[in-house]
């Protein structure tokens, strides 16, 4: 088991940072801003992405404990935030690939610069479309939770 509580000085990672339920006791991320490969954050521990602007490849939140995206503005390619618990994207402003979200957050990442889809359980749209058809979508999913 770990004894890492936070990464400290430490500010760049050169490749793949998985952080996952093996990781109780990390549970800052100290002064790292960039992680130029993946970052998983799994089952982590870790509430807050503190200091990180960059994440150069894909970044996955599912299922972490990550509330807050604080100062990440770039992911290079996917980005994948189904079951997570981010309710603000403001920071956000470049994802790579594709962005899985979950409806709730729709209106939250219109203004993410997406360059692949936006993928909402098993449909996708395109930013564009997304942007479009922001408040039907909403509706929707209201209506299918009521069900």
């Amino acid at each position: 088991m770990s004894r890492i509580k936070n990464l400290g000085k430490l500010n760049k990672i050169y490749g793949d940072a998985i952080f996952i339920d093996s990781s109780r006791d990390l549970i800052d991320l100290g002064q790292l801003t960039s992680i130029e490969g993946n970052a998983t954050f799994r089952k982590s521990f870790i509430k807050s992405l503190g200091k990180l602007e960059r994440v150069g490849g894909n970044l996955s939140l599912r299922d972490s404990k990550v509330t807050n995206l604080a100062d990440l503005t770039y992911i290079g390619k996917n980005a994948f935030f189904e079951n997570s618990l981010i309710t603000n994207f403001n920071m956000l402003k470049y994802v790579g690939g594709d962005i899985y979200i979950e409806p709730q957050h729709i209106k939250d990442c219109i203004n993410v610069d997406v360059k692949g889809d936006v993928v909402l359980g098993i449909e996708t749209y395109s930013i564009n479309e997304l942007k479009d058809k922001a408040s039907s979508i909403l509706e929707k999913n209201k209506e299918m939770q009521k069900i």
